[in-house]
């Protein structure tokens, strides 16, 4: 699709479009990931609760995984 052509026989992306759209998808992806990992940190530090109940479902999935590995 990106290196596709249009109607008039030009490609629709030039190949550093391509790179440069890449780039942007990369870094902004990078970026919206480190925000949501580093504010859900500090509402679980906030939240023992749901940090333990957050815990034992994880280390339950965990257990149920390796026992099917074995």
């Amino acid at each position: 699709m990106l290196f596709s052509k249009v109607k008039d026989g030009s490609h629709a992306f030039s190949e550093r479009e391509i790179v440069a759209q890449s780039m942007t998808f990369l870094l902004a992806g990078y970026e919206t990931t480190s925000t949501v990992l580093a504010f859900f940190s500090h509402v679980l530090a906030h939240n023992q609760g749901v940090q333990k109940k957050l815990f034992e479902e994880v280390d339950s999935k965990i257990g149920e995984v390796q026992d099917i590995l074995k």
